[in-house]
């Protein structure tokens, strides 16, 4: 086994501009920009830790498993659509990319007014 660092923290190389604090979809897994940069600089993303990000106008209560919906830029408890629900007839388009990725658990309960949803990260 060979030790290579902590894992708090990812390298990333920006594909488009960020914000301090954005969220970056990783593949499966999101991860929260550490510093503002422009496309092309390699930046660290924060992959653990709690974060307040902007939900929808859901109830969401504490240790509810949350999704980030790529569309709407917002938590969402919607889990994505399952490729495998899918029946045989539906046209190869239908298994296109899907529009949410897991984000991790809720820390504390939001209610449904609120603006944003204290979340642990993966």
């Amino acid at each position: 086994m060979l030790f290579r660092r902590q894992g708090e923290n990812l390298d990333y190389v920006c594909t488009e501009d960020v914000v301090r604090g954005d969220i970056i979809v990783i593949n499966d897994v999101i991860g929260i920009a550490a510093t503002s940069a422009s496309t092309g600089d390699l930046i660290a993303v924060y992959m653990e830790g709690v974060f307040a990000l902007p939900k929808g106008e859901e109830e969401l209560k504490q240790g509810k498993k949350v999704y980030y919906d790529k569309t709407t830029k917002k938590i969402t408890a919607t889990a994505p659509a399952a490729a495998a629900a899918l029946s045989e007839a539906e046209e190869p388009a239908a298994l296109a990319e899907d529009d949410k990725v897991l984000a991790g658990i809720v820390w504390e309960d939001a209610a449904s007014s609120a603006g944003k949803v204290f979340v642990k990260i993966n």
